[in-house]
């Protein structure tokens, strides 16, 4: 196909869902500036309570922050380059190449997220075998297909990008089944390892409810984008709305690493503040006897009390025989 036949083409497939299909490209770049900045505040606040935190913490969110602002440069030029530089021409709509490269973009945050969850799944489930060699062979396949994808495509001699259309859909299928079918096996473990924990004990049982719902918040909205893209790729190929999920993928995984993380330093702060509030109700207060004390001092010839004489003599009533009972009123 020359160049002048692939930019009808180009122009075509555009107007063929106009609106829809350039509206994609502002939602989908508004949003990613969006969560961008998100994650911008979520990693200062990382970086500035988790100076101590393990090495391994430590390397997934850089790697995923990394990435996911490199993925943001990268659709900042992409839009210059639709949008301002090559305005007017439909022929960049179409080169598909451009558009493949995000997937490299994606499949970095998103695995690095993935292996970071799916060490926690592993520990929470007794370290099992089984489940280990689940995730590492979903993680590959998605990993794979994701690679694969833009590597199946060719350049001919007009500059046109194009590709065998079966074996770059079987690769799509490839890399997103496995991104799914990773993302509900260590969503799963995670929720079921974490709900044989439950001790019976109040306080305990309280955190894992808690730790179980930030799990859900932080590991449901991969899957559920995941999902999407599914439906939008093979369910409608004639519009562009693919590029949503591929534009913010890389951030929707990295705000949700970077939430988890922070959110053990609330939790901490809750429990803390929590046992400090449990500790004072529980401690009782003070109680202050006043003891009024008469005391009646025995002689042979007669007996003094305080309210007889100006200056009697007085002597402890403690342990003492010579002494008589005494009186003692207590308010």
């Amino acid at each position: 196909m020359n160049s002048s036949a692939f930019e009808q083409a180009a122009k075509a497939s555009i107007d063929l869902y106009h609106d829809l299909n350039l509206g994609t490209y502002m939602v989908a770049t508004a949003v990613d500036t969006f969560l961008c900045g998100v994650m911008i505040v979520q990693f200062f606040d990382y970086w500035n309570y988790s100076r101590d935190d393990r090495r391994f913490n430590q390397i997934m969110v850089l790697i995923t922050t990394t990435s996911s602002l490199a993925a943001t440069i990268y659709i900042t030029h992409m839009m210059f380059k639709l949008f301002v530089y090559d305005f007017g021409h439909y022929a960049p709509f179409g080169a598909t190449m451009d558009v493949m490269w995000m997937c490299i973009f994606d499949i970095i945050p998103s695995t690095a997220t993935q292996i970071f969850f799916a060490h926690r799944a592993y520990n929470l489930n007794g370290k099992s075998k089984t489940l280990l060699i689940s995730m590492i062979i979903t993680i590959l396949a998605s990993v794979i297909g994701s690679i694969a994808t833009p590597l199946t495509q060719k350049q001919d001699s007009n500059n046109v990008w194009s590709s065998n259309e079966t074996i770059g859909t079987a690769f799509t299928y490839l890399g997103l089944s496995g991104a799914l079918a990773a993302d509900i096996i260590i969503t799963g473990s995670i929720m079921w390892g974490l709900s044989k924990s439950r001790t019976g004990w109040m306080e305990t049982d309280k955190m894992i409810t808690k730790l179980i719902r930030i799990g859900i918040e932080t590991q449901l909205p991969p899957t559920l984008l995941l999902i999407a893209f599914f439906v939008v790729i093979f369910g409608f190929p004639d519009t562009y709305l693919n590029v949503f999920p591929l534009w913010v993928q890389s951030k929707i995984y990295t705000c949700g690493l970077l939430a988890s993380l922070n959110s053990r330093y609330a939790l901490r702060s809750a429990r803390s503040h929590g046992n400090m509030s449990s500790s004072t109700s529980k401690t009782p207060a003070k109680t202050v006897v006043h003891v009024l004390t008469e005391t009646y001092v025995h002689r042979d010839d007669e007996i003094y009390s305080p309210s007889h004489t100006q200056n009697p003599t007085v002597q402890s009533s403690v342990n003492r025989d010579e002494v008589s009972p005494h009186r003692r009123s207590v308010k």
